[in-house]
């Protein structure tokens, strides 16, 4: 992910990376890079976005579920959001797909 944190919108979305498997430790995620080898251990909260990044949402919707499942403050959600999903980008988890670009997307899709 090359943008700064206050570039992203609001509407904007993420997918995760092709290649990737994940495996559920209690409240936590082991995603594991088949393309590399390498493994990275999630948090609760990460598990909490990346399965969100997985159910399609936006940046919005990603942070509010964060926010309350974990009763944070709005401010708290957002910067933690920003935060992991930022370091999962710069690790090449996951790349953030613009709002105009899903629309698109959705179109292309419908029509097939």
């Amino acid at each position: 992910m090359t943008h700064t944190n206050h570039e992203l919108d609001a509407r904007d979305w993420f997918a995760s990376a092709y290649g990737l498997d994940t495996m559920e430790v209690g409240d936590e995620l082991v995603v594991l890079d088949r393309l590399s080898g390498k493994s990275f251990r999630i948090n609760a909260s990460g598990a909490v976005i990346w399965r969100s990044v997985a159910n399609g949402l936006n940046f919005t919707e990603i942070r509010e579920t964060l926010e309350a499942r974990f009763s944070l403050a709005p401010a708290e959600a957002d910067e933690i959001t920003r935060e992991f999903l930022a370091s999962l980008g710069s690790r090449g988890l996951v790349s953030r797909r613009r709002s105009q670009d899903r629309a698109r997307e959705v179109e292309i899709d419908g029509r097939l």
